[in-house]
C-alpha cells in the first residue's frame, strides 16, 4: 500500500523546462554568508580560469551574498550549518528542478581551487559524475576502495541525478516519507518517537522502522551526498556514469596530493578540494598571486 501510494505521488522523471544552458557553477556558503581571506583564494582562481560561466552563491533564505560577476540562489535555512544539512539539500530532487535548464552543475566549495580553464573539456567527457577520488592514504584511513569521489569540487549532470533520486523514492518509499517529514518541518523528536512506537508495536511494519532509520542516517555526518553520487546513484539509474579512478585523478586531487600527483603521472589536475587541509605547501606554488587577480579585474573593467 505504502509503495503504491508513493509511486502515485512520485512520478518518473519528465523534463519540464528545455535544457538551454551548459553549466552553472554553484558555490555553497555557510549559515552566515561571508568569505574569509583564505576562501578568497578560491574566488581568485575561479575568476581567473572560469570568468565566463554563470556562477551562483548558494545562501540561506533571507541572507543573500552579493559579489560582482556572481548571482545568488537562496535556499531554505535548514539546509545550512552542517554536512548533514547540506547533504539533505543535494539528495532532494526538488533542488535540481531549479537548475533544469542546465546540463551540468559544477560544485565549487570555497576550500577548492581550479587550476585551468578546462571545464568545457570535462563536460565533453560525458560523465554524469566526477570529482577528486578518495585514495588509500594516512590522510583518509576510512577509504578501503579507491574511487571517485568528493563532491566539494565536482561536475554533476542534472538530469541523471534527478532520475536517480526520484527512482530511489519509488523503489524505497521510506526515503521519500522521511524526507517529506523533515522538509515539512516535522522534525520534532515526538514525531519520530511515534514512528518508532508504531514500528515496535507492529513487527511487520518495516516501513515505520525504516523511516526512523533513514532520518537518523540523515543526521549523521557519514551519510553524505558524495557517497550516494559515487556508490548508489547507478543502482537507481543504471545509466548513471561515474568516472573511473584514473579520470578522477586528472579532474582533481583532495587527500594526499603528493600521492595523487605520482598516480597521475606527475601531472597537475583540473583542480582540487580541501587544498589547505591536505598539504597546503604542495599547492601554494600553483596559486595565483593577488597581483594577478588585480590585473584580471582591471582587464575586465
Amino acid at each position: 500500500m505504502i509503495r503504491s501510494l508513493t509511486r502515485a505521488l512520485v512520478r518518473p522523471y519528465r523534463r519540464t523546462k528545455p535544457m538551454t544552458k551548459r553549466v552553472a557553477v554553484l558555490i555553497p556558503m555557510r549559515s552566515e554568508p561571508a568569505i574569509s581571506d583564505e576562501e578568497m583564494v578560491a574566488v581568485r582562481q575561479l575568476d581567473h580560469f572560469l570568468p565566463n560561466h554563470e556562477r551562483f552563491f548558494l545562501t540561506p533564505k533571507g541572507r543573500p551574498f552579493h559579489m560582482e560577476g556572481y548571482g545568488c540562489v537562496e535556499c531554505p535555512r535548514k539546509y545550512f550549518g552542517s554536512i548533514g544539512a547540506h547533504s539533505r539539500m543535494l539528495l532532494n530532487p526538488d533542488f535540481y528542478k531549479r537548475f533544469e535548464e542546465y546540463e551540468y552543475l559544477f560544485f565549487y566549495h570555497l576550500d577548492s581551487i581550479v587550476l585551468s580553464p578546462d571545464l568545457e573539456k570535462w563536460m565533453d567527457e560525458d560523465w554524469d559524475y566526477i570529482g577528486p577520488p578518495w585514495v588509500i592514504s594516512q590522510d583518509t584511513p576510512w577509504v578501503k576502495r579507491q574511487r571517485v569521489g568528493n563532491c566539494g569540487f565536482s561536475l554533476l549532470r542534472v538530469e541523471a541525478i534527478t532520475k536517480a533520486l526520484l527512482n530511489r523514492y519509488r523503489a524505497e518509499p521510506s526515503y521519500y516519507w522521511s524526507d517529506k517529514l523533515i522538509r515539512s518541518g516535522a522534525r520534532m523528536p515526538r514525531v519520530f518517537r511515534l514512528l518508532r512506537k508504531l514500528g515496535d508495536s507492529l513487527p511487520s511494519a518495516k516501513f515505520f522502522r525504516k523511516t526512523v532509520k533513514r532520518w537518523k542516517k540523515s543526521e549523521s555526518q557519514d551519510h553524505n551526498m558524495d557517497l550516494f553520487f559515487s556508490d548508489k546513484a547507478s543502482i537507481y539509474n543504471p545509466e548513471f556514469r561515474v568516472a573511473p579512478f584514473e579520470e578522477g585523478l586528472k579532474f582533481g586531487f583532495e587527500a594526499d596530493p603528493r600521492k595523487c600527483f605520482e598516480l597521475n603521472g606527475h601531472r597537475m589536475p583540473f583542480g582540487a578540494h580541501a587544498w589547505y587541509k591536505f598539504d597546503r605547501q604542495f599547492w601554494e606554488a600553483h596559486l595565483l598571486s593577488t597581483s594577478t587577480h588585480a590585473h584580471d579585474e582591471q582587464s575586465v573593467g
